[in-house]
C-alpha cells in the first residue's frame, strides 16, 4: 500500500480519496469512528448547560436586590408598611385596633372627670359651688399647659422621645393620678368646708392628670402620622376619630352613673362612690398606658430592623 510513493498520485485519485474521507460513514464504521473533540465538547456543554428558564432564574437570583421591599411603602409607615387603596385594607393591621382602643378609654376618663370635678368638691369637700368653681379652673388651667407646652417643648425635638414614647408617659402620669385619689380623698365627708392637706393633694393630682389627658390629646395627630404614614392616616382618620368621640360621649354618663349608684343603691358615702370611679378610672388608663408602651416596643424592633439593613444602629 505504500508503492504510491514511488509513484504519486493522479489528480484524479487524490480528489477521490478526498471525497470518500469527506463522505459520513454508515453502518458499523460510522460506530467506531470517534467524534471530533469539537462536536464531542458541543455534545457535553448541551447536556451540562442548564435550560433557559433555570438560566434565567439564575441571573435573576444573582443579580443584587434592593432591601426597598422591607422598607414601608411611600405614604406608609413601620406599622402600616402599605399605602391603603381602603379603608378595609387597614383591619387586618392590629396597630390599628390598638388605637381605636386607646382613643376610646383615654377620652372617656378625661372627659367623664372634667365633667365631674366641680361635683367633686361639692360633694366631698363640702365646698360652696364658686369655691368649686374657683379650684376647678385653677386646676383645668395645667390642661392648657399640657396643650401648649407639649408641642413646643418635646416634639420634633432631636434625640427626643417620639410621638409614640411621650403618649406612653403620660398614659402613665393619668394612670398614677388616677390611682392615688381615692386614698387622697379618704372615706369620710368634710362637715363643712374648711381647708385640709387632702383638698389640696386633690387639686395637685386631679391637676397632672388633667395634664397627662391634654398630652395625650396634643400627641394624637402626630401619633397616628406616625403609625400610619400621612397617605394612610388621611384614609383613616374619619374612622379614628369617632372612636375618639364616643367615649368622650359615654364617659361622663357612665362617670354620673357609676357615683350615684354606688352613693344610693350601695349606701356608701360620695368619698368612697368617688373613690370606685377613679378606681376604675385608674384601670382602663393602666390598658391604654399597657397597649401604647407595647407599640412603642414594636416600633423600636422596626427601626432596628431597618437600621440592620442600612448597617446603622439606633
Amino acid at each position: 500500500y505504500l508503492g504510491w510513493l514511488d509513484a504519486p498520485p493522479t489528480k484524479d485519485e487524490f480528489d477521490a480519496w478526498n471525497a470518500e474521507a469527506a463522505a459520513p460513514p454508515v453502518g458499523d464504521a460510522a460506530a467506531r469512528v470517534p467524534r471530533k473533540p469539537v462536536e464531542a465538547a458541543a455534545r457535553v456543554e448541551e447536556k451540562t448547560a442548564p435550560s433557559s428558564s433555570l438560566r434565567s432564574l439564575s441571573e435573576e437570583l444573582a443579580k443584587p436586590r434592593p432591601s426597598a421591599s422591607a422598607r414601608p411603602e411611600a405614604g406608609g409607615s413601620l406599622m402600616m408598611p402599605m399605602k391603603l387603596k381602603n379603608w378595609e385594607e387597614a383591619l387586618q393591621f392590629p396597630i390599628l385596633w390598638n388605637r381605636i382602643i386607646i382613643f376610646t378609654l383615654s377620652t372617656f376618663n378625661g372627659y367623664c372627670v372634667k365633667v365631674l370635678l366641680s361635683t367633686t368638691f361639692v360633694l366631698i369637700f363640702s365646698l360652696g359651688e364658686l369655691t368649686a368653681a374657683y379650684l376647678s379652673a385653677a386646676t383645668l388651667s395645667f390642661y392648657l399647659i399640657g396643650r401648649a407646652a407639649v408641642p413646643f417643648l418635646f416634639l420634633d425635638r432631636k434625640g427626643g422621645l417620639p410621638a409614640v414614647g411621650l403618649f406612653t408617659i403620660a398614659a402613665g402620669m393619668a394612670t398614677v393620678s388616677y390611682g392615688v385619689i381615692p386614698s387622697i380623698i379618704g372615706t369620710g365627708e368634710f362637715a363643712k368646708p374648711r381647708f385640709s392637706w387632702r383638698l389640696l393633694l386633690f387639686c395637685f393630682a386631679k391637676a397632672f392628670a388633667g395634664l397627662s389627658f391634654a398630652a395625650m390629646q396634643t400627641l394624637s395627630g402626630p401619633l397616628l402620622v406616625n403609625d400610619f404614614g400621612g397617605a394612610n392616616f388621611v384614609r383613616l382618620a374619619p374612622l379614628l376619630y369617632p372612636s375618639a368621640g364616643t367615649g368622650g360621649g359615654l364617659g361622663p354618663i357612665a362617670g354620673i352613673l357609676i357615683v350615684y349608684a354606688q352613693y344610693y343603691r350601695n349606701n356608701k358615702t360620695f368619698a368612697e362612690a368617688f373613690g370606685t370611679f377613679f378606681y376604675i378610672a385608674a384601670a382602663l388608663s393602666f390598658i391604654v398606658f399597657s397597649l401604647t408602651a407595647y407599640s412603642w416596643i414594636l416600633l423600636r424592633k422596626e427601626e432596628r430592623r431597618i437600621a440592620a439593613l442600612d448597617g446603622a444602629k439606633v
